[in-house]
């Protein structure tokens, strides 16, 4: 009988501003390794919007047992994805939320959690998967 491989990390979730790829990349990651849980937002999402919304909370850090994937995008390229979108760009500034997850993803980075940032300007939603799951390959 064949060994069943316990998984210290199977979760990943994928965080970044408005058209950064989340969802688009989300879709391609368990096709490639079913054994993954795949979420689009989490802690870096509520900390950030916390802050650019003034909400009067604060997030304790998360667990540490999971993947948090920075999908990070080019101004340029973003800017056509609004438009190819129809975004209502009222309430998005790229300067201001890429600083912010920015910096809730500095602190997952500096307190020792697992963080892959990809920049979905400069590859495929597959290639950002694929890299998804050797990362997770790596951590078990």
């Amino acid at each position: 009988m064949e060994e069943v491989k316990i998984l210290k990390v199977y979760t990943v979730i994928i965080d970044g501003i408005d058209k950064s790829g989340k969802d688009t990349i989300a879709k391609y990651v368990w096709p490639l390794d079913h054994r993954l849980n795949v979420f689009v937002r989490g802690w870096p999402s509520l900390v950030a919007y916390a802050k650019k919304f003034n909400r009067n909370c604060k997030y304790e850090l998360p667990w540490k047992n999971v993947l948090y994937v920075y999908c990070k995008v080019d101004e340029e390229d973003w800017k056509i994805r609004c438009s190819i979108n129809n975004e209502d760009m009222t309430s998005l500034d790229f300067k201001k939320d890429t600083e912010l997850f920015d910096e809730a993803f500095n602190k997952l980075s500096e307190n020792g959690f697992n963080v892959l940032a990809i920049n979905t300007s400069r590859i495929t939603a597959y290639d950002a998967a694929k890299m998804i799951v050797e990362k997770m390959q790596k951590l078990n």
